[in-house]
């Protein structure tokens, strides 16, 4: 089995499942308020990228525990432990990356549709970067949770509740800088491309520490 196909069918392994329906009606409620009272288009995105923040964990572990332990041990018996592990990965990060296209594009239209301020290509790319910081930053979350051994599920749950918090609070969080960039209420929003390289840092550091504890299973 190649990593594409691999990628796919845990893709399709979440996608017969119902676990993918909490967080995306989580990211649809933040959707549907981010242009509660009007606010200008960037604020409206900010909104949508700290919703990504959770959806962005919550997929991440819905793709890692989407499989039995049976077919788990099956497909790594096969595949190896972190081939299997990264295309897990991958499946949440695609999987992730199909949300904030959406939610992107229903903020848009929204935004189209109320006349909100400030909609254009240059707020438009920001948003979507603060978007992506977001997500990868959720995803990270989701991830290093996920990995970990010797876990029960109300644990691993109210550790990824608590990861999400500490991301959307710390001021040197990646994901914190990004949405104070786009919504910075100087009316031009700014480009938080640091912002994003450190998210990216950081979710490949997350993704180390994740391989590193699948492999001690």
């Amino acid at each position: 089995m190649n990593d594409r196909a691999l990628v796919r069918y845990h893709l399709l392994t979440v996608a017969r499942t119902p676990r993918w329906a909490p967080p995306a009606v989580l990211l649809g409620v933040f959707v549907a308020s981010a242009n509660a009272g009007g606010p200008p288009a960037a604020g409206a995105l900010a909104v949508a990228a700290v919703g990504l923040v959770p959806t962005g964990a919550w997929l991440s572990r819905v793709c890692c525990t989407a499989e039995d332990s049976t077919a788990r041990d099956c497909v790594s018996a096969s595949t190896g432990i972190l081939r299997n592990h990264l295309a897990v990965l991958a499946a949440g990060l695609l999987a992730g990356l199909c949300a904030l296209g959406l939610a992107t594009l229903a903020v848009g239209a929204i935004c189209v549709a109320l006349g909100a301020e400030g909609l254009g290509a240059t707020t438009l790319f920001a948003g979507i970067t603060t978007e992506l910081a977001c997500l990868l930053m959720g995803l990270a979350v989701g991830a290093l949770v996920s990995g970990a051994t010797g876990r029960a599920q109300a644990i691993e749950l109210l550790a990824i509740g608590l990861g999400v918090v500490l991301v959307l609070v710390l001021p040197f969080s990646p994901a914190v800088a990004a949405i104070g960039q786009l919504d910075s209420g100087s009316g031009t929003p700014g480009m938080p491309i640091l912002a994003l390289l450190g998210a990216v840092v950081m979710a490949a550091a997350a993704t180390a520490a994740s391989s590193a504890l699948a492999l001690r299973r």
